[in-house]
């Protein structure tokens, strides 16, 4: 490690920590520590990334085609016979410089963890908990009871973080309830030609 390069501790290898490793590694050494396994995001959901996102990962080689990205060229709305009640379209490479693209959440992580992405690639170490931090001194402490030092470290292990108090000192940033329900549902394009007879273009 060259004196001109940080090391970057990253706890957690899901969107945030990913993306965070992604950029630094052009840069700077970056270990990511992740608790579970290699295909630990296997789910199904789909993900929206906005132009001002994109223009960052294409600047250290994120390719959104590869990730199976699919352009948004506006939104809309129809009702339940596929009757087209509202049409916007909106040109978001003309406007913002960059598509806004649509994609399963897994296959972004796929593409994240490339090796065509610029820099050196990270270290990843999967099975590997981070049970506890110290900001002061910059260290963090397995599973496995040794304590690793990093000039950086970032917490990224999601809304419900174990780690979040060590830094912030107080447990007024946990997740709170919006009282809102959301329901999402996934069918094949089959299914749902089978199901309403057409599909909408």
């Amino acid at each position: 490690m060259t004196e001109s390069r940080l090391h970057a501790i990253v706890v957690s290898s899901g969107l945030a920590g990913l993306a965070a490793a992604s950029v630094l590694r052009i840069y700077h050494n970056v270990t990511v520590y992740e608790r579970g396994s290699p295909d630990i995001a296997t789910g199904g959901q789909g993900i929206v990334l906005y132009p001002n996102g994109i223009k960052i990962l294409n600047s250290v080689g994120f390719d959104g085609s590869r990730a199976g990205g699919v352009p948004c060229h506006g939104y809309r709305m129809l009702d339940k016979d596929g009757k087209l009640l509202e049409d916007i379209p909106i040109d978001f490479r003309g406007r913002w410089g960059a598509d806004m693209l649509m994609m399963k959440r897994s296959d972004f992580r796929d593409e994240l963890m490339q090796p065509g992405i610029k820099g050196e690639p990270a270290q990843l170490l999967f099975n590997t908990s981070v049970i506890d931090l110290d900001p002061e001194a910059g260290t963090v402490s397995l599973a496995d009871g040794s304590v690793v030092k990093g000039d950086v470290i970032i917490v990224a292990d999601g809304i419900h973080s174990t780690l979040r108090k060590r830094i912030t000192k107080t447990e007024g940033h946990a997740a709170k309830k919006t009282g809102l329900t959301l329901f999402r549902v996934a069918v094949s394009t089959t299914d749902a030609q089978e199901a309403v007879g057409s599909l909408p273009e």
